[in-house]
């Protein structure tokens, strides 16, 4: 029987990023936290995930009260070569807590084993998700452009639209 690694929970983090890598339409994308030492976590997502996960922080901190986005993006860390804990992500839990104006962010990865934790966890303060919100924004409006027929991305070399049918020109 395979046991897995118990979960890791870096705790608050000190800062919290999110980014793409390589070319539009062969991006990854990952969310990264640095702990108040040395421990960091990278987790792999979908664009899909990414993007939801923006829109559900944005959602939450416009009914919040209480600040708009920090006037000056915090200068980014040097994240460390190692990982405490890296995994793409299955499934993402964002939870929240008002009292103490923070989230909380669970992934659980996609495909769980022995060198991997069974999840990874950070809290990061409404500030951060505030300043993670344009960052997410704008990695996702960065990638391919949609067809305006079935809004499917389009490479630079154009695309096959299943909407047009052949019959609609380039």
């Amino acid at each position: 029987m395979v046991k897995m690694r118990e979960p890791f929970d870096l705790g608050l983090a000190a800062y919290v990023s999110a980014e793409a890598i390589g070319e539009p339409g062969r991006r990854r994308f990952r969310i990264m936290a640095l702990g108040s030492g040395t421990d960091a976590v990278c987790i792999w997502l979908e664009k899909e995930q990414l993007a939801a996960l923006g829109d559900a922080l944005r959602q939450v901190l416009s009914d919040e009260a209480g600040g708009e986005p920090p006037a000056e993006t915090p200068e980014e860390p040097v994240f460390p070569a190692i990982w405490r804990c890296e995994f793409k992500a299955g499934q993402l839990t964002l939870s929240m807590d008002r009292q103490e104006r923070q989230f909380e962010l669970r992934a659980e990865p996609l495909a769980p084993d022995d060198d991997v934790p069974t999840s990874c966890s950070f809290r990061f303060g409404f500030d951060q998700g505030r300043a993670l919100v344009p960052r997410i924004a704008a990695i996702i409006a960065a990638g391919r452009k949609p067809c305006p027929l079935c809004s499917a991305p389009m490479d630079p070399q154009g695309h096959v639209c299943v909407r047009a049918n052949g019959h609609h020109p380039r």
